[in-house]
């Protein structure tokens, strides 16, 4: 089965302020297609129009609160550990790079970094025991943990 691109959508109704997405456009009739470019160029226009992100301390909050609902839930004590890494490794890039807000752009800054991350002078995470990149996996488990956050 051919893979589809994982794309970053900004949800325009409201709170959480990202919502991450598979894109699900279908090739065949020229009547989908420019449907979809509708719906394409319309998303554009919204997220241009709307505020830049959310606040990094309200997010590190909301974080926190993410995974005390996962422990309420009864997740794995592994997989709220791991899920506590990443949400602190994203805390950690947001603050590195000096952004106030967390935005698409942002999110996607993060999964560039962690493929190349480990080629700045100290390391990624400022480790600089982490000196090779990312694995493939890895990124993927990165982005499903921030798409079940954002969702």
């Amino acid at each position: 089965m051919p893979r589809r691109p994982l794309n970053f959508v900004k949800n325009t109704a409201g709170s959480p302020p990202l919502d991450f997405q598979i894109s699900t456009q279908k090739s065949g009739a020229a009547r989908n297609h420019a449907i979809a470019e509708s719906e394409r160029s319309t998303k554009r226009a919204t997220r241009k129009s709307t505020s830049s992100g959310i606040d990094v301390d309200r997010l590190e909050r909301l974080m926190e609160d993410y995974l005390l609902d996962c422990d309420y839930r009864l997740m794995s004590s592994n997989t709220i550990a791991t899920r506590r890494i990443f949400m602190r490794n994203v805390i950690w890039f947001l603050r590195h790079r000096g952004y106030s807000t967390c935005d698409t752009s942002e999110l996607r800054q993060l999964l560039v970094y962690l493929r190349r991350g480990h080629e700045e002078g100290n390391g990624r995470w400022g480790n600089p025991q982490w000196n090779k990149p990312a694995r493939p996996a890895t990124i993927r488990d990165y982005y499903v943990a921030l798409r079940c956050f954002f969702n």
